[in-house]
């Protein structure tokens, strides 16, 4: 079975800017993956493990190719 990587974008607000759902997907999340400047953005309350990943696509790649099986979130800026 492959884990659903669920894509949330978030703004300069941070989790104070999700909708109910998006932020139960962080908030359940076991694992959040994202640039430096959007995990910098979730607070400690959210006890994940954080996979930061700074460049492009083959980084992206890179990051998420070796994560368990685990609820995980990828963080995009915006509205993806």
């Amino acid at each position: 079975m492959t884990t659903r990587i669920h894509i949330v974008g978030i703004g300069d607000d941070g989790l104070d800017g999700l909708t109910g759902h998006a932020k139960s997907l962080v908030d359940t999340a076991e694992i959040l993956v994202g640039s430096t400047t959007l995990i910098d953005r979730i607070s400690s309350e959210v006890t994940a493990e954080r996979v930061t990943c700074d460049g492009g696509l083959d980084a992206l790649e890179s990051c998420i190719d070796g994560l368990p099986e685990k609820p995980t979130v990828l963080l995009a800026s915006g509205d993806p």
